[in-house]
């Protein structure tokens, strides 16, 4: 058995039971003009800078009304206790979310909402699980004969809910190359 732990994923906080209740917009092919009709199904989670430190708070997307009202929002220790170690690396600042037109912020929030589901499906145990599928399927080896390190997706149309034949052991380089990126 081949084992590759790259130590990557240390402690991550999951988000609590309040904070997964949000709908995602992307399913629901909103657009800026039917957004607008705003019922706040789904919140992003922004990130204001005080004096007294940063402050942490779900805002609904298209109309900017705080999920909950008279709240300041959390300080960095309770926000990843309520939103998850994720969402909280992930969470954007108020001050240039606010001033983007509907559109802008519609397509902000949808890749937004997109990273922080994606990331915490990395951090999961399912996924941890098939990663070390992959990995024995292919010895540790990437295409180009070189130590794989890096699992990595062929699609995305069934994130979270992976086949063995969607992913792929590759080495740095390799995957760079694939992505056109350097990460």
């Amino acid at each position: 058995m081949v084992e590759i732990d790259l130590g990557w994923k240390a402690e991550v906080t999951p988000p609590s039971g309040d904070a997964m209740a949000y709908t995602n917009v992307t399913e629901m092919n909103y657009g800026a003009y039917t957004w607008k009709k705003c019922r706040c199904y789904s919140f992003i989670l922004l990130r204001s800078e005080k004096m007294n430190g940063d402050r942490y708070r779900e805002f609904c997307p298209c109309c900017l009304r705080g999920r909950t009202r008279n709240f300041s929002g959390y300080g960095l220790k309770r926000s990843v206790s309520v939103y998850g170690s994720i969402r909280v690396n992930l969470a954007l600042c108020y001050d240039a979310f606010e001033i983007l037109d509907d559109q802008s912020r519609l397509d902000v929030f949808k890749r937004w909402l997109w990273r922080v589901r994606y990331e915490e499906h990395l951090a999961s145990p399912a996924w941890q699980e098939l990663r070390q599928q992959v990995i024995e399927r292919q010895d540790g080896r990437c295409r180009c004969g070189a130590f794989g390190t890096d699992v990595h997706h062929l699609t995305y149309q069934r994130l979270g809910d992976e086949r063995l034949d969607d992913l792929e052991l590759l080495c740095r380089p390799c995957h760079q190359e694939e992505h056109g990126r350097d990460f």
